[in-house]
This record gives structure tokens, C-alpha cells and sequence, in this order.
């Protein structure tokens, strides 16, 4: 269903085996993980999470894709999207993105198109992002609107 989506600077697309270096990158740094619900990633957990990708980019209840900046040929950051509940046409969206790339715009570019997916593909009315400053994203307008889930609930 959903393969390879190209924007301005960026293509979002299947992960790929040489990817694992580039995820590496900013996987292992304390700034990825601290706020997140993981431990200290390591070598292992990083290529445990690259074989998962390889093996189903639509695995552990999303569809994950690999952010590639297209003039540098090479993998920036990561993108998910997951249907939360279907009765309510809901879901949410997660990124990362190797901070070394911060400040260009590119994870909004990133997230422009995984909402698109989400809304024109997966028929999605509301996602989310769970993150400390949250917000919800709604399809008839594309407006953004505060985000109610107390920090640190994953629900």
C-alpha cells in the first residue's frame, strides 16, 4: 500500500539493510531515548529494530518508514503512523530525527506527508502525537488542536 513518498528534500520509503549505521547515528545518543519509553539503546536493540522494519515496515501496529534526505542519499530519522481505534477513525504518529538535521524543516515535511497518509489512506479522522507538548491534527480543517493526554500517558 504505502511504498515510497517523495517531497521537497526528503523520501520517505521502506527501510533498507544499510540503514542500520545511519540509525545508529543518533539511536545510541541519550538525547533520542531519554524521553521515550525505552532503555539505553545499544547495537543490538538498534539492528533488532531494523530487522523488525525489514521484516514488516507494517509491524508493532503502525507503518514505519525510513526519512531519507534525498540530496545526501542517507537516512535522517524515522516515521510512524498507527490506527489507534478504528470505531473512532483515530491513530497517532511518531518521528525521530538525528539532530545534526534539526532546525531545516525536514521532520515538518515528514509529518506533513505520514498525516497525509494518514488521512487519505488509512481514512483517519483525528491523530495524535504523544510527545510532552502534544497536539491532534483533524482532518476537515488540517487545524491543530492541544492535545489533552497528561505527559507520560501512552494511552
Amino acid at each position: 500500500m504505502v511504498r515510497q513518498y517523495q517531497r521537497w528534500h526528503l523520501r520517505l520509503r521502506p527501510f533498507r539493510p544499510d540503514d542500520f549505521r545511519f540509525l545508529q547515528d543518533y539511536a545510541l545518543k541519550e538525547y533520542f531515548w531519554r524521553f521515550l519509553p525505552l532503555e539505553r539503546q545499544t547495537s543490538d536493540s538498534v539492528r533488532s529494530f531494523l530487522d523488525r522494519r525489514l521484516e514488516d515496515e507494517w509491524g508493532d501496529g503502525g507503518y514505519h518508514c525510513a526519512v531519507e534526505l534525498i540530496d545526501a542519499q542517507r537516512l535522517i530519522g524515522t516515521a510512524r503512523i498507527s490506527v489507534k481505534d478504528i470505531t473512532h477513525c483515530s491513530g497517532d504518529i511518531g518521528y525521530a530525527l538525528n539532530e545534526n538535521f534539526s532546525g531545516e524543516g525536514y521532520m515538518t515535511e515528514a509529518v506533513q506527508k505520514i498525516l497525509q497518509i494518514g488521512f487519505d489512506q488509512l481514512y483517519l479522522e483525528r491523530i495524535a502525537r504523544r510527545k510532552i507538548a502534544g497536539w491532534t491534527a483533524r482532518k476537515e480543517s488540517q487545524s491543530v488542536e492541544p492535545d489533552l493526554t497528561p505527559s507520560g500517558d501512552d494511552g
